[in-house]
């Protein structure tokens, strides 16, 4: 879901909550300047690009900064549960979608969200598993159990900054994996088993962009 409104409190009671039974969570993601909230007693703002992984029967209120403007998703518990840390409490997590993990889950959702029409069933499954796993690392699971999650998630992050910055006459392999936190090595070495070592376009890998070759040195 996308929702943009003019600023107003929003308050979800226990009343609320009691009428639908919600077997999943919440993923938030900020997409207007911040917001307060109060979920399950806890005070927080957000900031643009953070995201909220809240168990969606928990009660709220939030008021925006200016407005709002955020999008939304809903992940089954059972397709999350098994990739998360261990927990005593209700899932309720702010990250930030700029750096490290919460940034690969951040650029991996939004990639699926545009790509979702494009998408056949028979793949949904695994995407979604690799979005639980990325999520499930962000919130402090353990990392070394998931390499093709993490890997999925990297290659996502560098088609997107490559297909945003292709018209660039000044972009590199080098300022590529700069932006990334990759070296040029690990940035060429993502594309390698799509057939890309030598030259690729990351919209239509294996098959070339007549726009542009992009090269890693």
């Amino acid at each position: 879901m996308q929702y943009r409104a003019d600023a107003h409190r929003v308050i979800r009671t226990e009343s609320h909550v009691a009428q639908r039974h919600w077997n999943c969570y919440w993923i938030y993601r900020e997409d207007s300047p911040g917001a307060w909230f109060r979920m399950n007693g806890e005070e927080f703002v957000t900031h643009a690009g953070d995201l909220v992984i809240a168990d969606a029967g928990l009660t709220f209120e939030t008021m925006p900064s200016a407005f709002y403007s955020h999008a939304l998703w809903l992940i089954p518990k059972p397709l999350l549960d098994p990739h998360l840390p261990a927990l005593h409490r209700p899932l309720l997590t702010t990250l930030s979608g700029h750096t490290g993990a919460p940034a690969l889950a951040a650029s991996y959702l939004a990639s699926l969200t545009e790509r979702w029409d494009e998408l056949p069933d028979s793949v949904m499954g695994p995407v979604a598993d690799t979005l639980c796993r990325l999520i499930g690392i962000a919130c402090g699971a353990i990392i070394g159990g998931q390499p093709d999650a993490l890997r999925a998630g990297r290659l996502t992050a560098a088609k997107r900054y490559i297909d945003r910055h292709l018209s660039d006459p000044a972009m590199s392999p080098a300022s590529a994996a700069a932006a990334l936190g990759l070296s040029v090595r690990s940035l060429h070495a993502l594309f390698e088993p799509a057939g890309c070592s030598t030259s690729w376009a990351p919209r239509h890998c294996p098959r070339r962009s007549a726009a542009r070759s992009f090269r890693p040195g």
